[in-house]
């Protein structure tokens, strides 16, 4: 199911923390949390150190060799700006029923995939790996999650299909 509009359907949120109470995760994941500042100072996306890529955890959410335009990331401002709810997402451009791959392996403990594409709710796949931080894919297709809450995925596995749910 593709469509030849290109949109940015697809944020991968990778929380650098661990919750430990599965049955509040779901509010932590929509960014109920209070909202920090913009620094205007802060350095442009060009003199930030983001380490080696070669030595990261994880890929990106798209097959090798593939390249993906950057819609919205900590370098674009607005939620994704460092001490607001989505501050580690990023937003890549791709199109409806494009596959999304598991940056990292691990268990998934929530899905969502109830939302149709331009309305909410936003359908989303968490999946929690082993040193207890998560990775959240967002903007799902409606009925796009291959993955069931519990299984076990692999990096690189497909996961789901991106779509435009929620607020993309």
């Amino acid at each position: 199911m593709k469509t030849t509009s290109p949109l940015y359907l697809l944020g991968i949120l990778i929380l650098l923390y661990a919750c430990t109470n599965d049955d509040n995760l779901k509010d932590d994941l929509i960014g109920t949390g209070e909202i920090g500042q913009i620094d205007s100072n802060a350095a442009s996306c060009s003199e930030v150190d983001f380490g080696n890529w070669e030595s990261s955890k994880y890929n990106l959410p798209y097959h090798p060799g593939e390249s993906r335009q950057i819609g919205l990331s900590s370098c674009s401002g607005s939620y994704h700006s460092a001490g607001f709810p989505d501050q580690f997402a990023v937003d890549f451009e791709m199109q409806i029923g494009d596959f999304v791959l598991a940056a990292r392996g691990g268990t998934v403990i929530y899905v969502e995939e109830s939302g149709t594409d331009g309305n909410y709710p936003n359908n989303i796949i968490v999946i929690r790996h082993v040193d207890g931080t998560f990775g959240q894919y967002m903007h799902l297709t409606f009925d796009g999650a291959v993955v069931e809450r519990g299984q076990t995925v692999a990096q690189g596995d497909l996961i789901g299909y991106s779509g435009a749910t929620g607020f993309a």
